[in-house]
């Protein structure tokens, strides 16, 4: 059977003389185990993977493991830096709005204030 998901939670122990390593994730509500090379240390929390796996009784055995794609943390924090931008930005926006309309004078500013607040 085959599963695709993001690494919510990862245990590695070396095993065998620093020969193997056992790995144990959580992907989505599933917990899968299995014992692999050294080089299994690339994976992290957030990276998504596809897993080939066997059911052995209520154990869940990968046999294989394949990287789709690194989680980054660079990504997250541009985009965690966008949102405080356009937070802080979209305000200024409205006070510049409120600010013209005032000075225009016209009737219908409270009607335009209520549709901008909508």
């Amino acid at each position: 059977m085959k599963k695709i998901g993001r690494i919510s939670e990862l245990n590695r122990r070396v095993v065998r003389q620093n020969l193997a390593t056992s790995m144990s994730l959580l992907i989505g509500k599933e917990r899968f185990s299995g014992v692999f090379s050294r080089e299994i240390e690339k994976y992290e929390v957030g990276d998504l993977v596809e897993i080939k796996y066997k059911k052995v009784g209520f154990l869940n055995k990968m046999e294989t493991i394949w990287l789709i794609a690194k989680k980054t943390a660079k990504n997250q924090g541009f985009l965690q830096g966008s949102k405080i931008y356009f937070i802080c930005l979209l305000p200024c926006i409205f006070v510049f709005l409120l600010w013209e309309l005032s000075i225009m004078g016209s009737r219908w500013n409270l009607s335009f204030i209520g549709f901008l607040l909508c």
